[in-house]
């Protein structure tokens, strides 16, 4: 009796052990997922800002709004415009929509 206690104190150990694991890997995979994100948040910031300016230059001060350079400027394919400021949950680029939570 007390060898199948231990036993199944053991299975129950490296069972949790793996999944203890698993759970660490998976929170380093999410935050490299959100640092890669980010950067590419932040380098779409940036292109759109020199595009922008480069526009107000060309254009003698007017300037588009961040939908119509995406389209205008070429930074998107035409089709994935839409969906970028329609779908985007990063403020500058657009709202999410509806169906997928909260709008902002």
């Amino acid at each position: 009796m007390e060898a199948e206690k231990q036993l199944i104190r053991e299975e129950y150990e490296e069972r949790l052990a793996r999944l203890k694991a698993d759970y660490k890997a998976e929170q380093e995979s999410r935050a490299r997922l959100e640092e890669d994100i980010t950067a590419m948040r932040n380098s779409y910031d940036v292109r759109l800002s020199t595009l922008q300016e480069n526009l107000r230059k060309e254009t003698g001060g007017s300037s588009l709004s961040p939908g119509a350079v995406s389209r205008e400027g070429g930074l998107f394919p035409p089709h994935c415009s839409n969906y970028v400021t329609e779908h985007s949950p990063h403020p500058r680029l657009g709202s999410v929509s509806s169906s997928q939570g909260s709008s902002k």
